[in-house]
């Protein structure tokens, strides 16, 4: 029997969250993700991570803003190659991805070989954690424009026991997913600088997620056809690191040009056609 199998209608007396309670109430400033300078894979596909020649544990940079949407929904986390570079480009993970803790996925998990030296989880993890965190950023868009939510999760692989309301089972997913992700970022005493958390890269989506809900600035889809991203401010024209909200259809000025110049075209097309007949 198919375990994917759901109940696509809610029960009676079950309604979506209208509204989600946040604390803190207020965005929090992000803190930088450990990167390393290269990684690859072994023969068995353990995670190898390269460290600078001085043996640093990593260098610390902050996600570039909204990667959540702008950058992670690009990705395709069965791309070997793709999570690889993603990996190289934006922070480590290296947890091991539990099924019990966050979201049964039909992605394989079965690690073989033993582990090289230094490694501390496999391809398969990042694949499933990146895919999680996917399924997050979707849920969260799909729910600020009315759509059903647990269609976001079944793209990614997730598997919904049988006979349940998926919606229901997906919210369940949603925060149990994302809580997982923001629990390093706990309330703590900072002395010489020894308690500051290092989140790695799935910790770092969550909380930048997190920070857009609290914000209470739904994702929207470009207005550009040929364009599927996802965006909550406009980038591109900003000054001192600002960036537009209200009113904007366009995730940024070119895409708005482009449209711009499609618009005009198709409209000389069409008045030619019109003055032939």
């Amino acid at each position: 029997m198919d375990k994917r199998r759901f109940r696509t209608r809610p029960p009676e007396g079950w309604e979506p969250p209208e509204r989600l309670e946040t604390w803190p109430e207020v965005p929090v400033a992000p803190l930088p993700v450990g990167r390393a300078f290269g990684v690859s894979t072994d023969a068995s596909g353990w995670l190898v991570y390269s460290w600078d020649e001085n043996q640093e544990a990593a260098e610390f940079e902050e996600l570039p803003d909204e990667l959540v949407l702008r950058g992670l929904l690009k990705l395709d986390p069965t791309d070997t190659e793709s999570v690889l570079g993603f990996l190289d480009e934006f922070g480590v993970i290296q947890a091991r991805y539990l099924p019990s803790e966050l979201a049964p996925l039909d992605l394989p998990l079965l690690r073989l070989g033993q582990p090289p030296a230094g490694a501390r989880n496999h391809l398969y993890d990042a694949q499933a954690y990146l895919a999680t965190a996917r399924a997050l950023s979707k849920h969260w868009a799909a729910h600020c424009e009315g759509r059903e939510v647990a269609p976001a999760w079944r793209e990614e692989g997730c598997i919904f026991p049988e006979l349940v309301m998926a919606d229901e089972m997906a919210w369940n997913y949603f925060s149990r997913c994302l809580n997982h992700g923001l629990r390093v970022f706990t309330m703590r005493l900072q002395y010489m600088g020894h308690s500051v958390p290092h989140p790695d890269l799935y910790q770092a989506l969550c909380f930048q997620l997190m920070n857009l809900i609290i914000d209470e600035l739904p994702p929207r889809k470009c207005a550009n056809e040929n364009c599927p991203q996802y965006f909550v401010r406009q980038q591109g024209r900003s000054q001192h690191g600002q960036s537009r909200t209200r009113a904007v259809k366009y995730c940024q000025p070119s895409c708005a040009s482009a449209k711009g110049q499609r618009d005009r075209r198709r409209r000389k097309i069409r008045n030619g056609s019109d003055v032939g007949r």
